[in-house]
């Protein structure tokens, strides 16, 4: 009788099988749940969400029949050894699925978790400038140059016109090795040069030679001078920033961030041609001495008054007068673009610049 009792019909066998497949999927739930809150907190891929979903939903359906099942303990009793079955087979699915995701976070990708949003890449990017110059006093520069650049930085704000470069001036004034040249042999007929390559330009030193003709010349031409130079420093770590980008993109965010990140960075650091830093530069100076103060201005004056054959004042005279024409020649129109381009074309008629730029033989 009692072998009869706990003979398993058909109707039995089909409560068993769903009671294991209610609880195999019950274990298959948790694990799924677990795994489907990782790969939200860790951002992989979506592909299996709809497969969570339906270990969801029959996890949820198969318990509901799990507790209108017959409660006969012979039929519990071989329900179990089915249910170990299943849950084995959804413990080995589950464990797979978790490994599976976990392996392709920390090889497939083995750079995601140090990648960066596109947000927290601007921010370091914007950083870096901060990386050119970490010293904390200035080199053992004339202190006529000292005079001129706190000079430089006292009336950058009030400049107007200026590419920003000048208003950096902070971030690299202690990194800034200044000096005479020994002859103008040794100048190749510029007043200033900035050297763009290394060893004389690279972190914590920016080297800027002056013509030993300004040796005689006080803080205002000097300043008037440093304001060409200090620009094309800091043209040299926007461009070294931007190469930087360039290269280390893919390996900091995403490659699609990349595509426009890449050209945005190009036209937030001003990136530009031989002619337009030398362009550039002219302008900042230019504008520098038409706002500046007006006890500089008044300087300039008597300068031009008194030492009309000085050739640093004749040059600082004809640069005033014609960066005042541009200012006049601009009003009505996008100053901007245009004072630029009036700069550019003043620069490209300057014989040696286009040699410099390979404009010409």
């Amino acid at each position: 009788m009692d072998s009869d009792k706990n003979k398993l019909t058909f109707k039995d066998n089909i409560v068993s099988l769903l009671t294991a497949i209610a609880i195999g999927f019950g274990v298959c739930l948790v694990a799924g749940v677990i795994t489907a809150l990782y790969v939200a907190v860790m951002h992989t891929p979506t592909g299996f969400t709809g497969l969570y979903i339906f270990v969801f939903l029959t996890g949820v359906f198969s318990f509901a029949l799990f507790f209108k099942r017959d409660k006969h303990s012979a039929i519990l009793d071989r329900s179990l050894k089915v249910v170990l079955i299943f849950w084995l087979i959804c413990s080995i699915w589950a464990g797979y699925v978790v490994f599976t995701v976990i392996y392709n976070e920390t090889t497939s990708n083995t750079t995601a978790a140090k990648k960066l949003s596109s947000d927290q890449y601007l921010k370091q990017i914007g950083n870096y400038s901060k990386e050119y110059c970490t010293r904390t006093e200035f080199y053992p520069i004339d202190l006529n140059f000292v005079a001129s650049i706190y000079y430089i930085q006292q009336n950058a704000s009030k400049i107007q016109y200026f590419s920003g470069y000048l208003s950096d001036l902070n971030l690299i004034k202690n990194c800034l090795d200044i000096s005479y040249a020994n002859s103008e042999a040794e100048m190749s007929g510029a007043n200033g040069l900035f050297f763009f390559s290394s060893p004389e330009s690279g972190k914590n030193h920016f080297k800027i030679l002056i013509s030993p003709s300004y040796k005689k010349s006080d803080m205002i031409l000097n300043s008037y001078l440093l304001a060409h130079e200090i620009t094309h420093a800091e043209q040299f770590i926007h461009t070294d920033i931007y190469n930087r980008v360039n290269s280390e993109c893919t390996t900091m965010t995403d490659e699609a961030t990349c595509k426009w990140l890449i050209p945005k960075t190009h036209e937030l650091l001003g990136i530009k041609d031989c002619i337009g830093n030398e362009a550039e530069a002219w302008q900042n100076q230019g504008f520098f001495l038409v706002t500046t103060p007006g006890d500089s201005l008044g300087k300039l004056v008597v300068y031009s008054n008194y030492y009309k054959y000085d050739p640093q004042v004749a040059q600082a005279e004809n640069l005033f007068y014609f960066t005042g024409k541009v200012v006049n020649a601009c009003i009505g129109n996008d100053k901007e673009a245009c004072t630029r381009q009036n700069f550019r074309n003043f620069v490209s008629s300057i014989p040696a610049y286009q040699k410099q730029c390979g404009l010409t033989k």
